[in-house]
């Protein structure tokens, strides 16, 4: 699990926010890693994130816009609503549909198998 924020709070006080609840990450990827990373020289500005360069599977947000990107620049979103009381299921369904896609039903493949 990544955090990719267009916010530009370091590293650092990200672990710390989410120390408490008990969340640890893969990878963290703030304001300063994308312009240092992401961004670069690049003379066209790129969108505020683009999760594929990290090999991120699944972008979750609430920005209509950030998810709207995914389409163009070849990521994949959930996107957040602002009264779902189901958005942890929802989450991880889309998380399950994109591993079928990138690697097939392997459990279904196994289970023909036995």
């Amino acid at each position: 699990m990544w955090v990719y924020t267009s916010s530009f709070r370091s590293e650092r006080y990200i672990k710390w926010l989410f120390f408490f609840y008990g969340v640890k990450f893969d990878g963290i990827v703030n304001g300063d890693r994308h312009m240092r990373e992401v961004q670069r020289n690049n003379k066209t500005t790129l969108p505020q994130k683009l999760p594929n360069r990290y090999r991120i599977s699944l972008h979750v947000d609430d920005e209509t816009i950030v998810c709207a990107m995914g389409r163009q620049y070849g990521y994949r979103t959930y996107q957040l609503e602002a009264q779902d009381d189901d958005w942890e299921e929802k989450i991880i369904a889309r998380a399950e549909e994109i591993r079928r896609l990138d690697f097939g039903d392997a459990d279904a493949h196994n289970d023909k198998e036995s």
